[in-house]
């Protein structure tokens, strides 16, 4: 699928609005390259140099927070860009269990909670149960 090139639109919901990502954030990268997760789940490759880092960081910006909603607001502008995109029907969240706040955000951003995969995917060599929350373009808008 061929999607619309739409990275002078930056999502905002509430108090976030996402700012582009710039050179600025390579040193982030790196530190964030150390949690053992990242590399497993996102593109970020573990213990990242500072080319690595830098290169993750472009590619952020060709793309488009905890405990006070931040993170609620973010999943709803990044829900609301991504309905948006004509060819985008369907925006659907693989949980693990254990992970609360993430269960509670994307039930209060709106998402319909489905059902338990067991053993949905392999990360870090072990297979990993998820819950799957689903917000589709013809509810969304409704609630």
């Amino acid at each position: 699928m061929t999607l619309p090139n739409r990275a002078q639109i930056l999502p905002a919901h509430g108090a976030i609005q996402q700012r582009s990502a710039d050179q600025h954030d390579v040193e982030m990268a790196r530190s964030l390259s150390t949690d053992p997760s990242v590399p497993l789940t996102g593109s970020l490759l573990g213990t990242a140099d500072k080319a690595e880092a830098s290169s993750w960081v472009r590619r952020q910006q060709g793309r488009h927070a905890e405990g006070r909603g931040f993170s609620t607001d973010a999943l709803i502008a990044l829900t609301d860009f991504g309905l948006s995109i004509p060819q985008i029907q369907r925006i659907d969240l693989y949980i693990e269990p254990w992970n609360v706040p993430s269960l509670r955000t994307a039930g209060r951003a709106g998402y319909l909670r489905g059902q338990l995969f067991v053993g949905h995917q392999t990360i870090g060599g072990r297979l990993c149960d998820a819950i799957d929350f689903t917000a589709s373009s013809s509810e969304w808008g409704m609630r």
